[in-house]
């Protein structure tokens, strides 16, 4: 027979050390669409590269994007 107030089930009377801090799904998302250490992802890169009219960006990776734009 358990102990009491030993289980899985129920809530617990404290946060989890994780839950506490744990941000948003929304907050999560918006820090990960920043430029951020690895700057803006490809197809910002690429959307960019097509208004400025950027001849051959089809073929380039997202480093060679990130240097012709200037990033």
């Amino acid at each position: 027979m358990p102990a009491a107030g030993v289980g899985r089930h129920g809530k617990s009377k404290t946060a989890g050390r994780s839950s506490a801090k744990d941000t948003s799904s929304s907050k999560r998302g918006r820090q990960r669409s920043h430029s951020g250490s690895r700057g803006p992802p490809k197809e910002q890169l690429y959307s960019e590269a097509k208004q400025r009219n950027i001849h051959g960006r089809s073929k380039m990776n997202k480093k060679q994007l990130a240097n012709t734009l200037g990033h």
